[in-house]
């Protein structure tokens, strides 16, 4: 019935594929489409390294712990790029019954120099999700970001999402900033990398 009940720990690492322009930091939201012309671009200046362990708290509850760290490159334009050393940890809760999925997550970080000059920015950000699964690999659902890096920002989404190869994933969304402003459309691919051998 349900998940897998075995406790998962893990580490991880990335650096490629993983580069983005002007893009808020919303910790725990995925960063995805088109960005804001601001004059600010971002890209990794070492591997992000990180490690999860996710536990039971029932048949289908589970808990999970995440820690991160890594550097960003950041450039603002007319300026030499500088790097900007973070952290996060983070806690999340997941359950499940049926087709229908839930998942909250809370993040706590800092920025050791996000503004260049050496100053201190601490941020927390979140989500909740609740979906719908159509099939296999495929999700209709909402969910509701939150962030203060140190300003605070909220949005909600809609979305549907599917894997249409093993190895790629398509979503559309549509993001409307809470208590109100401007919606927009926004959709990504995602190709995994590396392959699985034998698919």
């Amino acid at each position: 019935m349900g998940a897998s009940v075995k406790p998962q720990v893990g580490a991880g690492a990335r650096a490629l594929g993983a580069r983005w322009y002007n893009a808020p930091e919303t910790f725990a939201a995925e960063r995805e489409g088109k960005p804001v012309v601001t004059g600010r671009n971002e890209s990794f200046a070492a591997p992000e390294l990180g490690v999860f362990a996710r536990f039971p708290l029932g048949d289908d509850v589970h808990g999970g712990v995440d820690a991160l760290a890594g550097s960003r490159s950041i450039s603002v334009l007319g300026s030499p790029a500088f790097a900007d050393p973070y952290h996060r940890v983070g806690a999340s809760l997941e359950a499940r019954r049926g087709r229908l999925e839930l998942l909250a997550e809370q993040w706590w970080g800092r920025d050791q120099n996000a503004d260049g000059v050496g100053g201190l920015i601490d941020s927390t950000g979140g989500f909740a999700r609740l979906r719908w699964r159509l099939g296999t690999h495929a999700f209709v659902g909402i969910r509701e970001d939150g962030a203060a890096a140190p300003a605070a920002s909220r949005s909600l989404l809609w979305y549907a999402e599917a894997h249409v190869t093993p190895h790629a994933r398509v979503l559309v969304q549509q993001r409307r900033p809470i208590p109100g402003g401007p919606t927009s459309l926004e959709g990504a691919l995602t190709i995994g990398l590396p392959w699985p051998r034998g698919l």
